[in-house]
C-alpha cells in the first residue's frame, strides 16, 4: 500500500525491539536513528548471537536494552513493537510469546506463516488480545492487487531470478554450490509451499504473495540462477475474473545483505511509519 505522509506526526514515539540483529536489523536501526522513520525509538536487541547484538549495539546512538532471551524482551512494558528480522524459525520461536505479552509484532520472514495452523493459532492470540501481526509488502507491488481479487483469483504464478551469490547457502541450492553455474539456469519448479522450504532467505515474496492470494499450494513458483544478473527480479503473473495482471520488479540487492533485495526493507521501514504516524492512505 502507498502512503502519503501527512505532515503531522505521532508525539508519542514508538518504542520498538528487535529480533534478530543481522544485516537488515542494522539497515532499519540506522533509518530509524536518522530520524527518517518518524519519532520511534529503539527499546531493545534480541539476538541468539549475543556478540552480534552487542556488536550492532556498539554502532548504535541509542541506548537499547540486551536481552539474552525471546522471554525477557516479550516481558519489557515499555515495547510497543516487536521487529522480527532474523528468520522463519525465529518467527515460530517468538511471534507467540510476543502477541500472549500484548505485543504488536512485525514479521519480515513471512513464510513461517504459511503454515496454516500457526498462522491461524497467532489470529486467534492475536484477536483475543487486540493485537496486531504486522507483514510487509516486501520486494515486490502487487499485494493491493491480489488483496482486491478475493474471490476472483484463478491463477498467481512468481518467477525469481536471482545471482548464484544471492542464492548461496539456501538448501535449494546445495546442488550447485560446487559445481558452479555459468548460464541462467532453472534451479527450482513447483508451489510457494515448497519454495519457502528450499530457500528460507530467498522468496519471502511468494509467501507474502501467497498470504494475499491462492495460498501456498496454489502459487506456482520458478527461481532461476543467473550469474550475469545484479539484481533480483521478481515477475508476478495474476489471472482472475476481473482481469490479468503481469508485474515485473528489477530490485538492487541491499549492499550488506545480497540475499535480501533493498526494497524489501524499504518496505519495513514504510510499514513502521504507517504504524507510529498519521496517514492519508491510498491503495487498498
Amino acid at each position: 500500500m502507498y502512503n502519503f505522509i501527512l505532515m503531522t506526526k505521532n508525539i508519542k514515539a514508538l518504542r520498538v525491539g528487535f529480533i534478530g540483529t543481522g544485516a537488515i536489523c542494522s539497515l532499519i536501526t540506522r533509518e530509524i536513528e536518522s530520524g527518517k522513520v518518524g519519532n520511534v525509538e529503539i527499546l531493545a536487541l534480541y539476538d541468539t548471537d549475543s556478540l552480534r547484538a552487542k556488536n550492532l549495539y556498539n554502532q548504535l546512538m541509542s541506548d537499547p536494552r540486551l536481552y539474552t532471551s525471546i522471554d525477557d524482551l516479550a516481558k519489557d512494558s515499555d515495547i510497543d513493537l516487536v521487529i522480527e528480522c532474523a528468520s522463519p524459525i525465529a518467527v515460530v520461536k517468538s511471534a507467540e510469546i510476543v502477541l500472549r505479552a500484548n505485543k504488536n509484532i512485525l514479521i519480515m520472514s513471512s513464510g513461517a506463516l504459511l503454515d496454516k495452523s500457526y498462522l491461524s493459532k497467532l489470529e486467534k492470540i492475536a484477536n483475543k488480545n487486540n493485537k496486531k501481526i504486522y507483514i510487509p509488502s516486501g520486494a515486490v507491488g502487487a499485494i493491493d492487487t491480489l488483496n482486491s481479487l478475493v474471490g476472483l483469483l484463478e491463477e498467481v504464478s512468481i518467477i525469481t531470478t536471482k545471482s548464484p551469490k544471492s542464492l548461496s547457502g539456501s538448501p535449494g541450492f546445495q546442488k550447485w554450490e560446487k559445481n558452479g553455474i555459468n548460464k541462467k539456469t532453472l534451479i527450482f519448479s513447483g508451489n510457494a509451499q515448497q519454495a519457502i522450504k528450499l530457500f528460507p532467505a530467498n522468496v519471502n515474496i511468494s509467501a507474502t504473495v501467497s498470504l494475499s492470494g491462492l495460498g501456498a499450494e496454489n502459487t506456482k513458483v520458478l527461481v532461476y540462477a543467473d550469474p550475469l544478473s545484479k539484481i533480483n527480479i521478481h515477475e508476478i503473473s495474476i489471472k482472475s475474473k476481473a482481469g490479468n495482471y503481469n508485474f515485473r520488479f528489477e530490485n538492487l540487492p541491499s549492499s550488506d545483505n545480497p540475499k535480501t533485495s533493498l526494497l524489501a526493507i524499504l518496505s519495513a521501514l514504510q510499514t513502521i511509519r504507517k504504524i507510529n504516524g498519521n496517514f492519508l492512505e491510498i491503495g487498498s
